[in-house]
């Protein structure tokens, strides 16, 4: 019998590793560098700026849908979950990205 893949090799791994590199491939779209206007760590997304909300809003979209991942709805705030934290609660987010913080008006 004649093997079909290398020794060690499972059988779809080809399609798992097509999958990763399409993923990888989305990722390299990402904002390489972000300003927001978040005064500090700890404070409650709500208490920003609506500009500033609404990038971060963006953001929570983005990863979870590059990350498969489904975003919380709270139907009293009428907004995702995360929107009533803080932000050093959703800093995943931005882990490969270089967060700089600044003033309100200044968001790109």
């Amino acid at each position: 019998m004649i093997a079909d893949r290398a020794p060690g090799i499972r059988q779809g791994a080809g399609l798992d590793i097509m999958k990763h590199h399409i993923r990888m491939k989305r990722r390299t779209h990402l904002v390489k560098t972000r300003k927001l206007a978040v005064p500090y760590p700890t404070v409650f997304i709500c208490q920003l700026p609506e500009e500033t909300q609404s990038i971060i809003r963006k953001d929570l979209e983005r990863y979870a849908h590059e990350n498969g991942s489904q975003l919380s709805w709270d139907g009293e705030n009428n907004d995702y979950t995360a929107m009533s934290g803080r932000f050093c609660d959703i800093e995943e987010i931005y882990a490969n990205i270089d967060l700089h913080f600044c003033q309100t008006g200044e968001d790109v």
